[in-house]
């Protein structure tokens, strides 16, 4: 079997100098589709075997699987193993991939020093956690939370929620209950959490800066549900009460997150989470909207990872219950114990992508190398 991938994996390095400069969509090139097709590679091997270590982060954190085989029984594990890429190796591990399937004789092949061995056996309940099928709930459970106990991993922890619901142009229901939610949850976690919910412009430029002075080392969070929209290539939250009628407006009465993370990232702390469930319906007049739907992708400092409810230019839901569907599962996630944020989102990824047959799919950037989780056992 592994004579039949080493030889997939000549095959492939023909085609690698046309594809690596695809598109920041997620697609693939048909070139790309072709050999995924012919090998039965999925997206990941394909970033894998190209050493493009932001896609595989990508990808993972989106739910690609990360066990998939090939026809040949390669899976994105023992490409990154064959090709010795240290790092991806290591993020694939700790991100669930099962390494328990891989031939005795593949391992002494390639891990004569046995590392990657040793780290097959630190990241097994990972993998096992992986293989579990993705949860669907009805609703967020709060009887999970009387025994939480918070993680101290990462420093002190401040967060900002923000949840904006009762616009006079397209209001949403759940946005405020996704906030309240939230900060709860946040606070049990060890979070100082600074809350506002159905926000003015006034309001909001006014916990950003508090919000900034707070920073400092440590884990910062800011999350945000409710209206937001993207004009030129920003990403604009919608306050509640501005005369927003138009695009040409939302630049001068909304708030350009970019300036969110431009605190956060002055700010040098050691960890930057950033979760926008703010890619409901554009609520301007459909005459004075642009042809962009959703939110576009933003450049965020080192050390952080952005969690978007849904990929970049899509819509998401706000949910038939209390909650929007992507807080309600990132909610759940977030209450188990010892789960690293990667797998956190990932988590969340596959249950959303459930839960609306693959309807919304959401999407995660991240340059976080560290370890975080919000509670312990």
């Amino acid at each position: 079997m592994k004579q039949s991938i080493i030889k997939a994996s000549i095959m492939f390095a023909g085609v690698v100098f046309l594809t690596a400069c695809t598109g920041q969509s997620g697609k693939t090139s048909p070139i790309e589709n072709k050999y995924m097709s012919s090998q039965g590679w999925n997206k990941l091997s394909v970033a894998v075997h190209r050493g493009d270590l932001v896609k595989v982060k990508s990808l993972v954190l989106m739910g690609e699987d990360i066990n998939h085989e090939g026809s040949f029984g390669d899976t994105p594990l023992s490409l990154a193993i064959e090709k010795r890429h240290k790092l991806i190796i290591k993020f694939l591990l700790k991100n669930g991939a099962a390494g328990s399937q891989l031939e005795a004789s593949f391992l002494r092949r390639y891990d004569k020093l046995g590392e990657i061995s040793q780290l097959i056996e630190k990241y097994q309940a990972r993998a096992d956690f992986q293989q579990q099928p993705p949860v669907v709930i009805q609703s967020v459970i709060t009887s999970n939370e009387v025994n939480l106990v918070a993680s101290s991993t990462g420093g002190p922890r401040t967060a900002l929620v923000i949840g904006n619901s009762n616009y006079s142009f397209g209001p949403l229901k759940n946005p405020v209950n996704d906030a309240r939610d939230m900060s709860r949850v946040l606070k049990l976690a060890g979070f100082d959490v600074t809350m506002v919910v159905d926000a003015s412009r006034e309001k909001i430029d006014t916990a950003v800066n508090q919000f900034s002075q707070k920073l400092g080392g440590g884990v910062a969070l800011f999350y945000y549900a409710g209206h937001a929209v993207q004009v030129d290539g920003h990403n604009y939250i919608i306050p509640i009460g501005e005369d927003i009628d138009s695009q040409a407006k939302v630049k001068y009465r909304g708030v350009d997150i970019d300036q969110v993370l431009s605190e956060m990232g002055e700010a040098r702390s050691g960890l930057n989470i950033v979760v926008l469930d703010a890619c409901r319906d554009n609520p301007l007049p459909k005459e004075s909207r642009s042809a962009s739907r959703g939110l576009v992708r933003v450049k965020s400092p080192s050390g952080t990872l952005i969690a978007f409810s849904t990929s970049p230019g899509e819509t998401a839901s706000d949910g038939v219950g209390r909650n929007g569907t992507y807080t309600k599962y990132l909610l759940h996630y977030m209450k188990v114990a010892d789960l690293p944020i990667e797998s956190v989102l990932k988590g969340v990824s596959r249950s959303v992508k459930k839960a609306t047959n693959n309807k919304q799919q959401p999407w995660v950037e991240t340059s976080f190398d560290g370890e975080f989780s919000f509670f312990v056992k």
